[in-house]
């Protein structure tokens, strides 16, 4: 049986680089959309 710390750890791990990707290609979208906004006022 393996230990479950390191499983948790590595689920953890991949848990953490997933939300921060997500969180980075949110805030570019973000980014995108307002420099977007600038030249286009809606």
């Amino acid at each position: 049986m393996t230990p479950p710390d390191s499983d948790s750890a590595a689920a953890e791990a991949r848990r953490a680089s997933m939300v921060a990707r997500a969180a980075l290609i949110i805030s570019c979208v973000a980014l995108a959309v307002a420099i977007l906004a600038l030249f286009l006022p809606i």
